[in-house]
């Protein structure tokens, strides 16, 4: 990585362009002599007229041309009545412009700044400047310094400077306070910092916190760690041997740590089956909040109507389709009891009875909202029944608190205008938005949720879908029957294998046509340690000049080639890491990786006349996106085209976008399933 010149400039603050007041990102204009500089970096709170002291480098961005990457800004207010003027004049205090601005400086002079920190109740000796305005126009004062006092306070600490503005935005003017006083603040809600970078800080302060706020800050940050998982509470008992490990403390500590933690409200604890488990409050006020919504409206279930046959038929001629029988009890069940989850595999005929369903609906002349978790899922859902679909967020009108917190408009006492909903991929929705979103239903209003329970849950906590299949209380229809349309692709077959446990139909006519390794591993793409491909005569020429014997070199074609030869290590983790550093070598090596891979993509399609997909699997496929990436946007000549969106760690099917010509999938292996079958085979002959 190129090393740059460090350089200070200093100069007057002309405007202030950006500035994210989350983190303290600005991008601002400073007059240095003759010259204006674009300078930026993390500085918070300027303002307009302010003296600055930049430590930094010059850097050239290629959309907006040279600009001052500061490292270090040192703030140094105006001294003059003249510089005090300018700094006011151009807005550098809230409240005052520039004729106040005028007014002011003519009265106290030099002392402005002084009397507007420390005694501002002689600014309403000036015409304009009411008590109440002179104190607003101090505490913003203040408040720009208390910042800076905050980041010289807490840098030497070993916070970020976008931390000190994080811990402001949470704590206020108390912030270095309550941080040396209790370093495990931060890992609270509104802030957010991981528990091992509370504990690095609380290891440079220079009197350790009370134990206590340790104990409490690591039982809590263990039972987010399980949130994490997906998992809405954790056994009490399950708690003591994690907390124990992570706090170097004993498991009776832990106990009453979690006690203490029940006391104070910040941990809930509940016995079911009289066993005790522990929440975390919102997501227990979120479980029992959707509980309580699902019951009553299963005690006072919508209204519904008697299904004529006719009006089925009159749908399966007009659209010229003939539903099965599941699709037909789908619907009924749907108009009859306004009720209904509906569930099935790809290629079972979820959207044809969903389309059915919001026919009948839209007869009745029923007001219908259509809904789904992501903006792509909607952009489906509208695409395949014609009518508008929105994110849930967006459905419930969603605005964002200052610690980036949903904050729904739509809610109980503002309902939702509809009379019915129909939410798609279920399976993608966590607890804390489903109860959101049942909140916001109105009385009497019909339901129908769509969703495949053999999808990965959704990333935050819950399992909503599959939870409430389970309980068998709420009607469901589960598709099962495959279409021929849909059975014409390996894809979908394929997915219906795995959900029950079959092995999956490959290649032509379910033939293995080709693979990458022959005799032995190392024919094909180079591995961690084998080299792949080679040209035969590399044998000749290595035992020539190394005095190899073939053995020998066997081993290191095997044990010392691919990643580990090419570069640092055999680790493709280290070889990226080193990569990204600027070790060419490192991306050498991963570039011949690519390149071997889609080269190997493009004989196989050749290979078998055309491929229905590409799958990435296994350690690499499933876990790095961006090698994926990579591999099919290399391959964008035949129309491959990889969906950034789906293309996340965690998702499991297709990560291509709608029109690739080959469909691009990440699917888990489990390695240990068939060596398990095999040997079960083995020992039952025995």
């Amino acid at each position: 990585m190129e090393e740059h010149e460090r350089i200070r400039i200093s100069g007057v603050i002309n405007d202030v362009t950006f500035a994210n007041p989350e983190n303290g990102f600005t991008v601002l204009e400073l007059e240095s002599g003759d010259e204006l500089i674009t300078a930026v970096g993390v500085m918070p709170e300027l303002k307009a007229g302010e003296l600055l002291e930049l430590s930094g480098y010059w850097d050239f961005h290629a959309s907006f041309g040279r600009q001052f990457r500061v490292e270090l800004c040192e703030h140094k207010m105006p001294a003059s009545a003249g510089d005090i003027l300018r700094y006011l004049a151009a807005g550098g205090v809230k409240g005052i412009g520039s004729k106040l601005a005028v007014k002011i400086v003519d009265k106290f002079g030099e002392n402005t700044l002084d009397i507007i920190e420390n005694d501002p109740e002689r600014l309403a000796q000036i015409r304009g400047i009411s008590p109440e305005k002179a104190k607003q126009i101090s505490a913003d004062f203040k408040r720009q310094f208390a910042v800076r006092e905050i980041m010289i306070s807490l840098e030497k600490y070993g916070m970020t400077t976008a931390e000190c503005v994080k811990a402001f935005n949470a704590f206020g003017v108390r912030a270095a306070d309550i941080i040396k006083r209790n370093p495990y603040a931060l890992c609270g809600e509104g802030v957010g910092f991981s528990f091992e970078r509370a504990e690095f800080i609380a290891d440079q302060l220079p009197d350790p916190p009370d134990n206590g706020y340790r104990l409490q800050a690591g039982v809590l940050h263990v039972m987010s760690h399980n949130l994490s998982n997906g998992h809405t509470c954790i056994p009490r008992e399950k708690m003591f041997a994690p907390c124990a490990e992570l706090l170097s403390t004993n498991e009776d500590t832990v106990d009453i740590t979690i006690d203490e933690l029940i006391g104070s409200g910040r941990l809930v604890s509940e016995f079911i089956d009289n066993r005790e488990f522990l929440f975390l409050p919102h997501i227990y006020k979120a479980e029992k909040s959707s509980a309580e919504r699902m019951k009553q409206i299963l005690r006072f279930p919508p209204a519904g109507r008697k299904a004529a046959d006719r009006e089925i038929d009159r749908i399966e001629k007009k659209n010229g389709i003939k539903y099965g029988d599941l699709q037909r009890k789908a619907i009924v069940t749907a108009i009859e009891r306004g009720l209904l989850i509906l569930t099935g595999g790809p290629g079972t005929g979820k959207t044809t009875t969903l389309n059915g369903i919001l026919q009948l609906f839209e007869d009745d002349g029923l007001k219908v909202a259509l809904a789904a978790p992501t903006g792509r899922a909607a952009k489906r859902m509208s695409e395949v029944t014609g009518r508008p679909a929105k994110t849930i967020h967006r459905l419930l009108e969603v605005e964002w608190d200052k610690h980036d917190r949903p904050q729904f408009s739509r809610n109980a006492r503002n309902p939702l205008d509809a009379q019915a909903v129909i939410l798609d991929e279920l399976s993608m929705v966590d607890i804390t938005l489903f109860s959101s979103f049942l909140e916001a239903l109105p009385i009497g209003c019909r339901l129908v949720m769509v969703g495949d329970s053999d999808q990965l849950p959704p990333v935050g906590a819950g399992n909503v879908l599959h939870d409430m299949i389970a309980s068998g209380v709420i009607p469901v229809v589960e598709l099962t029957e495959v279409f021929r349309q849909a059975m014409e692709s390996l894809i979908v077959e394929n997915a219906h294998r795995i959900v029950k446990g079959e092995p999956p139909k490959l290649g032509v006519g379910g033939k293995v046509v080709d693979t990458s390794m022959g005799l032995t591993p190392l024919e094909g793409v180079l591995m961690g340690t084998r080299s792949g491909d080679v040209d035969p005569a590399v044998l000749e020429y290595i035992m020539d000049n190394t005095g190899m014997d073939i053995h020998q070199m066997l081993n290191c074609l095997n044990k010392k080639s691919g990643f580990a030869g090419l570069s640092c290590s055999s680790d493709m983790r280290d070889v990226k890491a080193a990569a990204e550093k600027g070790d060419e070598q490192a991306k050498a090596a991963l570039d011949v990786w690519t390149y071997r891979i889609q080269k190997y993509i493009g004989a196989y399609n050749v290979a078998v006349g055309g491929a229905d997909a590409i799958v990435f699997t296994a350690g690499i496929g499933e876990n790095d996106c961006e090698a994926c990436e990579h591999v099919i946007n290399g391959l964008s000549f035949m129309g491959v085209k990889i969906d950034p969106a789906k293309n996340k760690r965690g998702t499991v099917g297709i990560i291509s976008t709608d029109d690739s010509t080959i469909k691009v999938l990440r699917i888990p292996t489990n390695e240990e399933l068939p060596i398990a079958r095999d040997t079960l085979e083995i020992v039952s002959k025995l």
